[in-house]
């Protein structure tokens, strides 16, 4: 009975401590969230550069979602000349992305979904603060593995401090244990 007592304790202790900087989403707080609103994106019938969703977020700015691939492997070649888009960063990461330091404006990701289970990936960009972070926009990834690039526009509002940056990063509130690879474009 000690036994029993014992490993039955451990496994609550474990499962809590595991569990305390948690930032994954469960299905039932993800079905109360604003899904209602979003769209679910299936990638079987859109081509290659077509625009998938397009929103105005409550900042006045906006969001595109286009798909690139459906080959998570595909090498993504941007050009990267004067007035056009650079690489600020990339990561590879199960729950959240390394930070990146934006000047505002015009911000892209380019996602890289290497595993599907069934269900939607959600994302969250979030704008980092020394003491906070808020949340930037919430966003429903494709219902499939592939490549698509998420375009914000006009995210100035998110510039602050003496560097005059917006120091961003991508979280993934979905499939905790599988790998998304991102970059930052600014």
């Amino acid at each position: 009975m000690k036994k029993i007592l014992l490993t039955v304790g451990l496994m609550l202790v474990f499962g809590i401590v595991s569990n305390v900087n948690s930032t994954y989403a469960s299905a039932s707080e993800i079905d109360s969230k604003n899904v209602e609103n979003e769209q679910i994106i299936d990638f079987q019938n859109v081509e290659n550069g077509q625009i998938i969703e397009s929103t105005v977020l409550e900042n006045g700015g906006t969001r595109e979602i286009i798909k690139i691939s459906d080959d998570p492997y595909a090498n993504v070649m941007m050009p990267m000349d004067a007035g056009r888009w650079d690489l600020i960063g990339d990561s590879l990461f199960k729950s959240r992305s390394q930070t990146v330091y934006s000047h505002g404006g015009d911000f892209k990701l380019i996602i890289h979904q290497y595993k599907y289970s069934g269900t939607t990936y959600m994302y969250k960009l979030v704008e980092e603060d020394p003491l906070s972070e808020f949340s930037v926009d919430d966003f429903t990834g494709p219902k499939s593995v592939g490549i698509f690039e998420v375009v914000y526009r006009g995210i100035n509002g998110w510039v602050d401090g003496d560097d005059g940056t917006a120091e961003l990063h991508l979280s993934k509130l979905t499939y905790p244990f599988d790998d998304v690879y991102v970059q930052f474009w600014d």
